[in-house]
């Protein structure tokens, strides 16, 4: 826009505000420019003074100059909008910054030397000066300027302090620098940790002042200030007090600086924290004497040897004093002392517990004052190198266990003796239980059969005249319709009414089915004489095969379970000779085995089968005899191996409770076995069936019989 337009369009006042407006914005200008020239003057000669920053009320950095920078060792971006290095110090107690923030809050300047480690690692006292930035009328200043500055004026020999200072706040333990009177100028960190004191408020105080307590040697309290009034060194334990009231132990040294002409200039002192060093010392001490105490109450012989075998402690038993040994054994060898056998033994126990780090026991036998003793040692590890031996005196105990097992020995042969007195009681008791059983039925089966067979032989009799009768009389009317062919009327309508041709042609029939079932009863009967034997107490040949076939002839209506389902009976009978035997015994062993044969087919699927084998088995060598082989086998389930070994026991019975005894293969192992010198074995395998086998010895000049 040119004059004239602004001219021509502005009115004249408004034009002259318009210039007058420009001319001020020029001088402003003119003036900043020169301000800020003056602001970079000014900033390149704070840069070329001591470090100095610009924080705010909470202690962050907000400005600072290069030397501050280089002196911290920092970049711009790790302290601009940080907290200042400086508050960071760990010497001075939350008090301490308490009272500077108080003084700088109220618009005055603070002063004074603040310690702190520097970018270098050096321990410096910082003189430092705080001055707020004036804020406006009634409101607490908000920003402050920080100037530090290094204190060059001190001595050579307080740098070389300060050098060595900076090497104790490596350290864990407590370092104190006094003045020649005992004051403290400075602590590290150490002291801090283990007292709780700052150094601000340590400063300028003699640590006998507040450090001791009432539990504190006061004793030990002079040595020290003794020996810092002479100028000496000094080493020592102490018991102080922490700032919270809490008691500790620490080892202290104390040393004396002296300049180049030999003058006293300060009091170093290096502390360490020993309270768990004592607590364990304590505690050492208390176990060492309850040890002690434990030991001399022990009643036994103690002594503790070395690798070497010196005996270092010796303590004798409390019953006998005097255990055959010499009175000062402590310092001595054990070959000095003891026998060569017991020093050998001793030391192969020496080393097998200080090799193994175990206990480790054994016994042996001494003889004292004629008479033998057995002690037992037991040898405990002590320490690297040390063992420590107990030896008791056990000969009474050996004695009183030699009589208790003696009595036990007795008390066991007895148990055995009865266990067995009562296994032969059972099965006496089951045999007799048996025997009256099968007496009883026995007896029972032979008035049955007299009763029957007087009847039957009765019956049987007159069914041979009555054949005779019939056989007349049916030739008679046969001869009579012969002769008579035209019967009168009643004649004839009698004989329709009869049906005399059907009774001619049966009555033959029904008189053979009577004899055929008086017959079948004589079979029975004489089966049932058979297998009870009551007259044959007395061993006697006999044929195995009747009582087989016997016995099968009782067992027949088992066999049948229900409509066609039928148990197959399989027989396999070789020549037998007449076997010398109890025959009513043998006839029990094989009702008890095909019995329970039959069971174990009742929920086998078809087909059943029951095989009967019989062999004559000869002799392998010339001082055995030839033998009765029976094998009765099924195809039942099987018994399994555990059940195997128990099933000739007596009242052992997989049954249910109703179905059995457990007494019929305990018994029949007895008669095979005791009874008949036999043996009798069950072979079986789960699934694949059961097999007894019975094998009964031939006596010679036996003759053999063809079945």
């Amino acid at each position: 826009m040119t004059a004239e337009l602004i001219v021509n369009n502005y009115p004249e006042d408004l034009l002259n505000a318009y210039q007058t407006a420009i001319a001020e914005l020029r001088q402003l200008k003119n003036e900043l420019r020169q301000t800020q020239q003056e602001y970079g003057e000014l900033r390149t000669i704070i840069d070329r003074t001591n470090p100095v920053s610009m924080i705010d009320k909470h202690g962050t950095v907000l400005d600072a100059n290069l030397p501050f920078i280089e002196m911290w060792g920092k970049s711009w971006e790790q302290v601009i909008n940080h907290p200042h290095p400086l508050f960071d110090s760990p010497y001075y107690s939350p008090n301490f910054w308490e009272q500077l923030w108080s003084v700088v809050n109220q618009g005055k300047i603070w002063e004074g030397e603040i310690q702190q480690h520097i970018a270098n690692g050096q321990h410096i006292l910082l003189k430092t000066t705080i001055v707020p930035v004036e804020a406006p009328s009634g409101l607490s200043p908000s920003r402050y300027w920080v100037i530090t500055n290094k204190d060059e004026t001190r001595p050579q020999i307080e740098e070389q302090l300060l050098q060595l200072s900076w090497v104790a706040t490596q350290t864990d333990n407590a370092v104190i620098i006094c003045d020649c009177d005992g004051y403290i100028e400075w602590v590290n960190t150490g002291f801090v940790t283990i007292t709780g004191y700052f150094f601000d408020e340590v400063r300028g105080r003699q640590s006998g002042s507040f450090l001791p307590g009432s539990d504190t040697n006061p004793d030990t309290v002079c040595e020290i200030a003794k020996a810092l009034q002479q100028h000496q060194p000094y080493q020592g334990e102490i018991l102080n007090y922490r700032r919270n009231g809490e008691s500790y132990w620490l080892s202290i040294s104390i040393n004396p600086i002296f300049d180049k002409l030999g003058n006293l200039t300060k009091f170093i002192a290096v502390e360490s924290d020993i309270t768990e060093r004592q607590k364990i010392a304590s505690a050492w001490r208390e176990s060492e004497a309850r040890n002690r105490s434990l030991i001399e109450a022990i009643p036994d012989l103690i002594f503790r040897i070395n690798s070497q075998g010196i005996i270092l402690d010796y303590f004798p038993p409390k019953n006998c004093p005097n255990p055959g040994l010499p009175p000062h054994i402590v310092g001595q060898k054990i070959d000095a002392v003891f026998s060569q056998d017991l020093a050998e033994w001793t030391r192969h126990y020496l080393t097998q517990t200080l090799n193994t780090g175990q206990i480790q026991q054994g016994e042996y036998v001494l003889s004292v004052s004629g008479r033998y003793h057995h002690y037992e040692a037991r040898y405990v590890p002590s320490g690297e190198d040390q063992v420590l031996a107990i030896v008791r005196d056990i000969s009474d105990r050996k004695a009183m266990e030699v009589s208790l097992r003696l009595e036990q020995i007795q008390q066991r042969q007895k148990a055995i003796e009865l266990a067995k007195t009562l296994q032969e009681l059972k099965r006496t008791q089951a045999q007799l239980i048996q025997a009256e059983k099968m007496s009883g039925l026995g007896q029972m089966v032979a008035g049955v059969a007299h009763e029957i067979n007087n009847p039957l032989a009765f019956i049987h009799g007159n069914l041979m005249h009555l054949e005779t009768c019939i056989k007349d009389l049916i030739e008679l009317v046969k001869l009579y319709h012969k002769n008579y062919p035209k019967p009168r009327e009643e004649i004839i309508d009698f004989a329709k009414e009869v049906d005399l041709k059907f009774m001619l042609d049966d009555l033959p029939n029904a008189l053979d089915s009577m004899k055929l079932g008086t017959t079948r009863i004589q079979d029975i009967v004489v089966s049932l004489r058979n297998f009870s034997r009551l007259d044959e107490a007395t061993r006697k040949a006999v044929d195995l095969h009747e009582g087989i076939e016997s016995t099968l002839l009782i067992l027949q209506g088992r066999m049948k379970m229900h409509h066609g389902c039928e148990i197959k009976m399989i027989k396999d009978y070789g020549e037998l000779p007449k076997l010398e035997c109890y025959p009513s015994q043998l006839n029990q062993v094989f009702m008890n085995i095909l019995a329970n044969a039959i069971d174990a087919l009742a929920t086998q699927p078809d087909p059943r089968i029951i095989t009967i084998k019989t062999t004559v088995e000869k002799a392998k060598s010339p001082d055995q005899l030839d033998s009765v082989v029976i094998k009765i086998a099924d195809n039942g389930p099987g018994i399994p191996e555990s059940i195997q070994r128990q099933i000739f026991n007596p009242f052992f019975t997989t049954k249910p409770v109703g179905q059995g005894t457990g007494l019929g293969l305990s018994i029949s192992h007895q008669i095979v076995v005791e009874n008949h010198g036999g043996k009798l074995q069950c072979n079986s395998q789960v699934g694949g069936g059961t097999e007894f086998v019975i094998t009964l010895s031939i006596p010679e000049q036996q003759t053999p019989v063809t079945h």
